[in-house]
């Protein structure tokens, strides 16, 4: 524990940066979805696929982080939800939409665990976790307020291209993380199909 809220800050602006290009996609792929060579029918397929990843994800990197240490995943995430960004703007084919979708699915559940595991570091874990949540949301904000005027005055591929440029910052900030070895609290996962008794 610390009572530093550097590395919380850190965490939480790595993850806001590296979702420029998916937050701002749940609003530019319904409205400009041909433009985009996404044919309608695969639209909510594409939006929700990455929380289906998750499933598989969030447990896969509790078992990672724990065996290689947190700044290192949390650097290559950066880096590939960088290229999933540039990706939807040059993805020419549902092929190639789907891979940058499991991908980016791969890349929020490492940025979201290591987000938390920093932040839970701290003595005030509760201030901490709020900060945290708070600050992540800029990348969303961020997106939706500036993607909307790029895609206006330019098209789909440029905003993508200049939100993946915007998110190196993410993989930037993620060189100033401290190491952490384990994630600090019980990571289980289980899945029963029937319902519990709440």
């Amino acid at each position: 524990m610390n009572q530093s809220l550097k590395p919380s800050i850190l965490s939480a602006l790595v993850l806001a940066f590296a979702s420029f290009g998916d937050a701002f996609l749940y609003t530019a792929l319904p409205v400009n979805a041909l433009q985009m060579n996404v044919p309608v029918v695969w639209i909510g397929f594409l939006l929700s696929l990455n929380r289906f990843v998750r499933l598989i994800a969030n447990q896969m990197f509790a078992y990672l982080f724990n065996h290689f240490g947190f700044k290192r995943i949390t650097i290559l995430a950066a880096v590939f939800a960088m290229l999933t960004t540039f990706s939807y703007g040059i993805a020419t084919g549902i092929l190639l939409w789907i891979i940058a979708r499991v991908v980016w699915g791969f890349c929020f559940s490492a940025l979201r665990i290591s987000s938390i595991s920093y932040s839970l570091e701290n003595k005030k874990q509760g201030f901490s976790l709020g900060l945290n949540k708070g600050l992540q949301e800029l990348g969303p904000i961020i997106a939706l307020l500036v993607g909307p005027l790029l895609l206006q005055w330019t098209n789909s591929t440029t905003t993508f291209f200049i939100f993946g440029l915007a998110s190196v910052s993410a993989i930037i900030i993620s060189f100033y993380l401290p190491e952490l070895k384990h994630i600090p609290f019980d990571f289980t996962f289980s899945f029963n199909i029937a319902p519990s008794s709440f």
